[in-house]
């Protein structure tokens, strides 16, 4: 027979639920703890994306500033800290890869961990240095 009874609060209760730590700019910073992050914001999030997607905008869905990029860093990352990254003159570029890392982490994703793929003058750089010796035709 199958158990229809399962107590969520007990097994989250057991659940470690530190805060987020990421290390930017030579320091470690603590974000949000997953419990402070409400499913109503990547929820809204996916809707969004969703819709864009499928071309689908649902007449009753409502765009507005709670779901713009820096809206949604602050609501993972905390206040403090994206106005500590932007002070310190941290490139968009980076901020939104930050941004892309912690929603993978807060949807219980696990992103990898590693450093961006090189970018394209980087590879064509490694491609023609590995090349050089070799003959083509």
């Amino acid at each position: 027979m199958v158990d229809q009874f399962h107590d969520f609060d007990a097994a989250w209760a057991d659940e470690d639920d530190e805060p987020v730590v990421i290390k930017l700019l030579g320091e470690e910073w603590k974000c949000k703890r997953p419990s402070e992050v409400p499913a109503a914001l990547l929820l809204r999030l996916d809707r969004l994306l969703l819709s864009v997607a499928t071309g689908d905008v649902p007449d009753d869905m409502v765009v507005d500033d709670s779901l713009s990029p820096e809206s949604i860093l602050r609501q993972l990352a905390g206040d403090d800290n994206v106005d500590a990254w932007l002070g310190r003159g941290l490139p968009y570029k980076r901020l939104m890869a930050v941004n892309r890392h912690l929603t993978a982490v807060y949807r219980g994703q696990n992103p990898a961990g590693e450093a961006p793929a090189a970018n394209r003058q980087q590879r064509r750089a490694a491609a023609k240095k590995k090349g050089s010796g070799s003959a083509t035709s």
